[in-house]
């Protein structure tokens, strides 16, 4: 085991430069008939940016009307670049046209989005089975050939979608026969999936998947070992009977989870009510259906800003795996039981006590040092602040990025103690 870093690394440096990826699904929607109320506005835009957002995704823009010989979805990249994000476009052209790899077919479908700096990409497709991944791939090359910089953005199934959903039998799994699979034959550069974890029943208790950590644990694994990033969604609103809305809390407990394991991204499903949910704020995402801020923007920009001061820090570590740890008298998590590979230890760290059961994500920088994060892990609907005692090796102080804020904390005899609220956690950096 190294001996610890008696300074903290400066990572001041990469301020500019790694940047957390912080996405939305559903951009505000264009018009698409003569008196329909056009959402694709500059304000709107303006919102988004100021909400903490750095790439919004099109979604009705193919439907939107063409205003000034402009279509919707170069209307959008001119406000997203006016307003300093990144813009993905939906195009249904697109796939003839990646697929034939022509010169001039590109030119034809993509000639027009690439003079905006805001073009940051292709949603090529959504929640795509395995029938797909051959013409994922074919896309994907033509897409590789023309501007390989830019994102050619596919999203993937959880893990309680069903095998038909998922094109795999009965008798084959998740892990090998579905992202493996995509990740070996498509050749996209990045994972990405969403899992809403935020469950409620009709008497109105609350409740959360029992595969949300296995979900995260395979993706992540299978990322790592792909050696390409990933990316988690976030429930941001309710969208049957049996989700729930979130809270601040319950949002935050989303972002940090994913970064206990190693998470390069969040997206926020959905930035924009999708229309036909109606005007009922309870359960709507960031923004109603009709363009209202609900109390999830602003819990979403509160988290975005913490997470966007010290993203150039956390980006800086690769992730080494995760422990769960159960906190006061509790004997089992359900959650905790399918992860497949869980950290049983970790070298720098002697002893957890707590209170309340946590998640520990263990991370390494390039020069070996160590980090952690470390995640109340009580369902944050059930409102239970946690007290954890973390015993380290060679250690008298920790650098804590705690709601974005940066401290040094005494850890006596390696003792470092963390009060967090329910759904908060702690980035720790130790030193000698």
């Amino acid at each position: 085991m190294k001996e610890t870093i008696k300074e903290e690394p400066d990572y001041s440096s990469y301020e500019n430069t790694l940047q957390m990826h912080i996405g939305g699904w559903v951009s505000p929607p264009p018009a698409q008939k003569e008196g329909d109320t056009d959402y694709c506005t500059q304000e709107n835009y303006d919102d988004i940016a100021d909400f903490g957002i750095n790439t919004i995704y099109g979604l009705y823009e193919p439907w939107g009307l063409t205003v000034d010989g402009k279509n919707a979805n170069e209307r959008a990249l001119g406000y997203a670049e006016k307003a300093g994000i990144g813009f993905y476009i939906r195009d249904f052209a697109a796939g003839v046209a990646l697929q034939e790899a022509d010169q001039a077919t590109f030119d034809e479908v993509f000639g027009k989005y690439l003079e905006y700096d805001s073009f940051a990409g292709i949603m090529a497709t959504d929640e795509p089975s395995t029938a797909a991944f051959a013409e994922i791939a074919a896309m994907r090359k033509g897409w590789d050939k023309f501007i390989p910089e830019k994102d050619f953005y596919v999203n993937l199934f959880p893990t309680y979608a069903m095998p038909n959903q998922l094109g795999i039998s009965e008798s084959e799994n998740y892990r090998e026969n579905y992202v493996r699979r995509f990740l070996d034959e498509t050749g996209v550069k990045f994972l990405s999936y969403d899992h809403y974890p935020l469950l409620v029943d009709g008497w109105g208790n609350g409740s959360l998947t029992v595969d949300y950590l296995f979900n995260l644990e395979v993706c992540a694994e299978e990322a790592r070992d792909a050696g390409v990033p990933f990316w988690t969604f976030l429930q941001a609103m309710s969208y049957d009977n049996a989700t729930r809305c979130p809270t601040e809390q319950e949002l935050r407990w989303q972002v940090l989870c994913s970064m206990a394991f190693g998470a390069q991204g969040y997206q926020y499903f959905c930035y924009w009510t999708p229309p036909g949910q109606g005007d009922n704020v309870a359960k709507s995402a960031c923004v109603t259906e009709y363009g209202e801020k609900t109390p999830v923007w602003y819990a979403g920009q509160k988290i975005n800003r913490e997470i966007l001061n010290f993203d150039h820090v956390y980006l800086n570590y690769e992730w080494q795996g995760l422990m769960p740890v159960l906190g006061g008298e509790n004997t089992k998590n359900k959650l905790y039981n399918m992860m497949e590979h869980p950290l049983e230890s970790i070298d720098r760290i002697r002893s957890v006590k707590s209170d309340q059961d946590v998640i520990i994500g263990a991370f390494k920088d390039n020069a070996d040092n160590d980090a952690f994060m470390v995640v109340n892990f009580s369902d944050p609907g059930e409102n239970k602040a946690c007290t954890a005692e973390i015993e380290m090796k060679g250690v008298s102080s920790a650098v804590v990025y705690m709601n974005g804020e940066r401290n040094v904390a005494e850890a006596k005899g390696g003792k470092l103690t963390l009060e967090m609220e329910a759904g908060n956690g702690a980035f720790i950096i130790p030193l000698q």
